[in-house]
């Protein structure tokens, strides 16, 4: 009891030393400040990925990684601020996302997306460590909170770890089967293992739930390519956007289709329209590519 009183005398005096307030320094405080925030619960009905970004594809539905800068920057001067600060993450300005995200934590501390976006805001800061962290909130928060077991799953992939990834990776697939990204992720590191059967058929299913999907197509694409039948990987690369083929990670494989087809001027001018500064890890395969193609 003595170091209540104490500790209660300590704040007194301290309040008790401070020079006289004016009614013009309160003139902007209201009672309503001092009452507890509102908060904001996660509502799957209500979540971003599955309204605000379904104009974009359906993998852009679950991430705003997909996005275009445009998309973000509109994002940007949403009047929701969870939306403002992790745009502001996406688009490279992630000291100012955080700051938004603070912000709000009154309001957002219960809700699991508030927190995977904190984390994915660290994670494209390039702190692994304080992403972990913060997907492993959401989850706590959570047990039905699907990104945050496929996020774990990326950090566990990032960190080499490839089977905790695809544990990680089934555990969000099996809270919501119907969630694309981690199937896609499975399919993905099936194929890093040679697994072309069991991608191919994760990926035909997405692909017949999902045609426009250009990530889908172009994973699905490849597979065709990589069994021999070129033709159809044509055909399907061909329901991509043309304009996406100036990206690496699509325009090298449709090159090489074109080139098995025998067709090749339209390998060569597409595997020279590739702009350089996608390459990125590509840039080995990019080289190679090119030297068989003959450009």
């Amino acid at each position: 009891m003595k170091m209540v009183f104490i500790s209660l005398m300590s704040i007194m005096i301290s309040c008790g030393s401070s020079s006289p307030t004016t009614s013009d320094e309160l003139s902007g405080v209201n009672n309503e400040d001092f009452l507890p925030k509102s908060e904001v619960i996660y509502n799957v009905q209500k979540d971003y990925y599955l309204d605000d970004f379904t104009q974009i594809d359906s993998l852009g539905n679950e991430t705003v990684a997909k996005m275009s800068t445009d998309k973000i920057q509109k994002f940007e001067s949403s009047e929701d601020i969870l939306l403002q600060g992790i745009s502001l993450c996406y688009a490279g300005k992630q000291s100012r996302g955080l700051k938004k995200l603070r912000n709000i934590y009154s309001y957002y501390k219960k809700n699991s997306s508030y927190w995977n976006q904190v984390g994915t805001c660290f994670l494209l800061k390039g702190n692994k460590r304080m992403a972990l962290l913060f997907y492993n909130k959401a989850r706590g928060l959570s047990k039905k909170f699907t990104p945050s077991y496929n996020n774990l799953g990326v950090i566990y992939q990032l960190n080499s770890e490839d089977q905790k990834a695809l544990v990680a990776y089934k555990k969000a697939k099996k809270v919501n089967p119907f969630s694309l990204t981690p199937n896609f992720n499975i399919a993905q590191l099936y194929l890093q293992y040679g697994f072309v059967q069991d991608a191919k058929k994760i990926l035909d299913g997405l692909f017949n739930n999902e045609t426009s999907d250009i990530d889908i197509q172009s994973a699905r694409a490849f597979i065709l390519m990589s069994q021999g039948n070129f033709q159809e990987a044509k055909s399907t690369y061909e329901t991509i956007p043309r304009q996406q083929f100036s990206k690496a990670q699509f325009g090298i494989n449709y090159a090489l289709t074109l080139k098995f087809l025998n067709l090749d001027a339209q390998a060569r001018s597409i595997i020279k329209n590739i702009n350089r500064k996608t390459l990125s890890e590509y840039t080995a395969y990019y080289n190679n590519a090119r030297i068989f193609i003959g450009e």
